[in-house]
C-alpha cells in the first residue's frame, strides 16, 4: 500500500512538472496587431509579469514568475520598450525581456513649429504616418483626456529633445510631448502658447491676402484666432484663484488695496 501511495505521488509530481513545462512552452495569446510593452525601472518581476498579462502578451503570470525565480532570471530584466509582433511563449517572453530593449531614437522638436509642422517632423523621422497623428489631434476624446482645448493642441506640443523607440504608439508620443509641456509650464509659458496661436493665425491671414485665397484661408485664420483666445482663457482661469488669494492677502495683511496686474493703492483706513 505504501509503495502504491509513493508511486502515485511520484506520478502526480511528474504530471505537474510536465504541465508546468507545457505552460511555459505554450504560445502566447494571439496578437491582432503589434504591441509595445514598457517595463519600468524598479518594478519587481511579479509586477512585470502582471503588466505583461494586462497588456495581453502573457496568459498566466505565476508559472513565469516561479521559473524566473528558480533560474534567477528575475534579476536580469532590462527596463525599456519592447515591440512584440508575434505570440511568444512565457520562455520566449522571458528571453525577450532579459535581452536588450528596443533602441531609442532621438527627436529634436525646435521652437516655433505649428502642430502640423511637428506632425510632419514626426512622420519624417519614422514615428508613424501624418494621418495617424492628425486623427488623434482631432479626436475630441484624446483632447479631453489631456485637458486640451477642443480646438486642438496648438502650442501644447513642447519643443524639446526626446528619446522614443520607433515602435512607440503615436498616442504615447503626443502624450509625452503634452506632459513635458505641463512639467515646465507656468504663466509665462502659457502666455507664449497663446501668443503662438495668435501668430499662427496671423500668418494664415497674411498668406490668404497674398495669394488671394481669402474665403478658405481667412476662415482658417479666424479659427486660429479663436483657438488662441481659448488657450489664453485656459491660463486666465488657472491664474484666477492665486490672483484672488494675493489680492486678499495684500488687503487684509499688508493694508494695500491692490490688483496683481493693476496699480496698488493704500487701503483706506476709514473705509470698510
Amino acid at each position: 500500500m505504501t509503495r502504491l501511495l509513493a508511486a502515485g505521488a511520484v506520478l502526480a509530481a511528474a504530471a505537474a512538472v510536465v504541465a508546468f513545462v507545457l505552460v511555459l512552452r505554450a504560445p502566447g495569446p494571439p496578437r491582432p496587431a503589434p504591441v509595445t510593452v514598457t517595463l519600468e525601472e524598479g518594478e519587481r518581476f511579479a509586477e512585470v509579469a502582471e503588466d505583461l498579462r494586462r497588456q495581453g502578451v502573457l496568459r498566466h503570470p505565476l508559472p513565469l514568475v516561479v521559473w524566473a525565480r528558480l533560474t534567477r532570471q528575475d534579476r536580469a530584466v532590462h527596463w525599456g520598450e519592447y515591440l512584440i509582433t508575434t505570440p511568444l511563449s512565457p520562455l520566449e517572453l522571458l528571453a525577450r525581456v532579459t535581452g536588450p530593449p528596443d533602441p531609442l531614437h532621438q527627436l529634436t522638436v525646435p521652437e516655433g513649429l505649428t502642430v502640423r509642422q511637428v506632425v510632419q517632423l514626426l512622420a519624417a523621422s519614422g514615428f508613424g504616418a501624418e494621418e495617424s497623428f492628425l486623427c488623434l489631434l482631432e479626436d475630441a476624446r484624446f483632447l479631453a483626456s489631456e485637458d486640451l482645448p477642443p480646438a486642438g493642441a496648438e502650442g501644447y506640443l513642447f519643443p524639446d529633445t526626446y528619446q522614443f523607440p520607433l515602435a512607440m504608439p503615436q498616442e504615447r508620443i503626443l502624450r509625452a510631448m503634452v506632459h513635458r509641456f505641463r512639467e515646465v509650464s507656468g504663466p509665462s509659458l502659457g502666455r507664449r502658447a497663446a501668443a503662438h496661436g495668435f501668430a499662427y493665425a496671423l500668418d494664415q491671414l497674411a498668406c490668404a491676402l497674398v495669394v488671394g485665397q481669402v474665403d478658405q484661408d481667412l476662415q482658417r485664420a479666424v479659427e486660429g484666432l479663436a483657438r488662441a483666445e481659448e488657450i489664453a482663457g485656459v491660463y486666465e482661469r488657472e491664474l484666477a484663484r492665486p490672483r484672488a488669494e494675493l489680492v486678499r492677502y495684500l488687503r487684509e495683511v499688508e493694508g494695500i488695496d491692490a490688483d496683481p496686474i493693476g496699480r496698488a493703492q493704500p487701503a483706506d483706513p476709514e473705509g470698510d
